[in-house]
């Protein structure tokens, strides 16, 4: 059993002080981090009066509402491309489904990698999660949704499931003052229109202030 004067002792309690210290720098470093973190989005919330600029899927999806007004969106990335064309009609098969597609909001595909190579340490193919995850989850209705690879239902962008037309409830509150856009959301887009009429309503739709005092990217569309 050591003693009070036993070097060991003095040897833990250095340790124990060293750790003691090296804690309080890195509460000290957060807080600081935290701090200068809060101040830039203070500053930037400052210059931009409230407003993001940088939310192209919600301009995309507003100018789309009143042009194609597509219900169904085939979502991949950008480096990314559907290798077979009778998938929108496999998804169709889930969304049209009239027992499934009131909670649907959306057909994941699983990603495929060309070019890999054979020593692929790093698991550049996500095999983890497309081939055992993914099948493990189908029991629980399904995967995650994984980014890229996907039909999606519009509405679903819009409402809850089972619940899609409670936004139309106030939809200006919601989707900003568009009566086009507001009436693209339940309804086919009439062709009725000129595409001057088009191109300055779809000029409205994709300004940077449109989003101002609206849900869009709280409750509306995606979430950033």
């Amino acid at each position: 059993m050591a003693s009070s004067c036993d070097p060991r002792c003095w040897a833990l309690s250095s340790v124990v002080e060293s750790g003691w210290a090296e804690e309080e720098e890195i509460k000290s470093k957060y807080k600081l981090f935290k701090k200068n973190v809060e101040k830039i989005g203070s500053q930037r919330e400052d210059e931009t009066n409230g407003v993001v600029h940088d939310r192209p899927p919600h301009v995309e999806l507003r100018v789309s509402g009143i042009i194609s007004n597509g219900p169904y969106i085939l979502v991949l990335d950008c480096d990314m491309y559907c290798n077979d064309p009778t998938s929108a009609q496999q998804a169709m098969c889930f969304h049209l489904d009239p027992h499934m597609s009131p909670s649907l909001a959306f057909v994941q595909y699983p990603q495929i990698f060309y070019n890999v190579s054979k020593n692929d340490i790093y698991d550049g193919q996500a095999r983890s999660a497309y081939k055992t995850k993914w099948q493990g989850m189908d029991g629980l209705r399904g995967p995650l949704l994984s980014g890229t690879g996907f039909y999606l239902k519009k509405k679903a962008l819009y409402g809850k499931p089972n619940d899609e037309d409670e936004f139309l409830l106030e939809p200006k509150n919601c989707f900003g003052l568009s009566s086009k856009f507001i009436t693209s959301l339940s309804s086919v887009h009439s062709k009725g229109d000129s595409l001057d009429a088009v191109l300055e309503e779809a000029r409205l739709l994709a300004s940077c202030t449109y989003e101002t005092n609206t849900l869009w990217g709280k409750e509306a569309s995606f979430i950033y």
